[in-house]
């Protein structure tokens, strides 16, 4: 398991929630109202699949229809298609509107690989991308930072009070 999935996971579960902008998911981005071209190797950059293993993916969910579609070799795609690492660059995500934030879901055709989710967005905006903090020092920092905010507080209450021992 790729340890981006397992920083991901173990977030959740700590957190209950995931992280800004779904740390650890694959994407792909595009300017407004372009498409997305697909590349092997980026799918498998950010599947953690080694180089060279990954020999097609099933389109499991497509993109939502009124946000847009997949295309491969100008044939749209279908649910639970089977595409063959050969077609993987011809695939494109050809989205209907300006603005689109969107996904797919895909089994990947490489050993040790599991269901994923890839977005899709097309936007002018920047992307806020919560990998470039490691989870473990955003965790301590959240903590250190709600300690010392509680701890500043209760110090705060007792000197107004006329009481300036700490416990």
């Amino acid at each position: 398991m790729c340890i981006l999935k397992m920083i991901f996971l173990v977030a959740t579960l700590i957190f209950g929630m995931p992280l800004i902008s779904r740390a650890g998911e694959p994407y792909f981005v595009a300017p407004s109202g372009k498409p997305i071209c697909f590349s092997i190797e980026s799918l498998e950059r950010q599947l953690c699949i080694s180089p060279g293993q990954l020999s097609g993916v099933i389109m499991v969910v497509l993109p939502n229809a009124d946000q847009g579609k997949l295309v491969c070799e100008g044939v749209e795609v279908e649910a639970y298609d089977y595409l063959p690492r050969d077609v993987l660059e011809w695939l494109v995500y050809v989205p209907y509107g300006p603005e689109s934030n969107d996904s797919v879901g895909l089994i990947p055709d490489a050993e040790d690989a599991d269901y994923a989710v890839v977005s899709l967005i097309t936007s002018d905006l920047p992307r806020i991308n919560s990998v470039s903090i490691p989870v473990g020092l955003y965790a301590w920092r959240q903590a250190h930072r709600a300690y010392w905010s509680d701890a500043l507080a209760t110090l705060a209450v007792m000197t107004q009070s006329g009481n300036p021992q700490t416990a």
